[in-house]
């Protein structure tokens, strides 16, 4: 993560933010492979609505990104945007406990992508929104 080495804490917050939207990709796709043929119904239930949980968290997180590349900062609704986005993650936490399931690879995931929108969100609070010209 050569380009974490920024100066600029836009510049850092954003390859931090990319991070969170990697690790939710990976999770996605961790889910998505899972072979659910010999599982209980429940199980299969709760790993489905993993899927479309982080599917969403994927695609939210990346939609954040590119807001706040496109905004050149963060906007009045950033830091509640990203929580709310990996909120779907922890849905699918919750989806898993009620179903008796410990998947450390998707506790993992989610404590991973939590740990870079709070970078995240602490590196915008410090980062001022671009000045609009009336």
């Amino acid at each position: 993560m050569a380009a974490a080495a920024t100066s600029k804490p836009l510049d850092f917050a954003l390859v931090t933010l990319q991070s969170a939207v990697d690790q939710a990709k990976n999770t996605h796709a961790y889910i998505s492979k899972h072979r659910t043929a010999k599982l209980s119904p429940q199980t299969i239930e709760a790993y489905n609505s993993c899927k479309t949980y982080w599917g969403d968290a994927a695609s939210g997180l990346e939609f954040n990104l590119k807001t706040i590349k496109k905004d050149k900062g963060p906007n009045d609704t950033s830091d509640y945007d990203l929580k709310v986005t990996l909120d779907h993650g922890t849905i699918c936490a919750t989806a898993l406990a009620d179903a008796r399931i410990q998947d450390p690879e998707i506790g993992n995931g989610l404590d991973n992508a939590w740990l870079a929108v709070g970078a995240v969100n602490t590196i915008l609070g410090g980062v001022k929104p671009p000045k609009k010209l009336d």
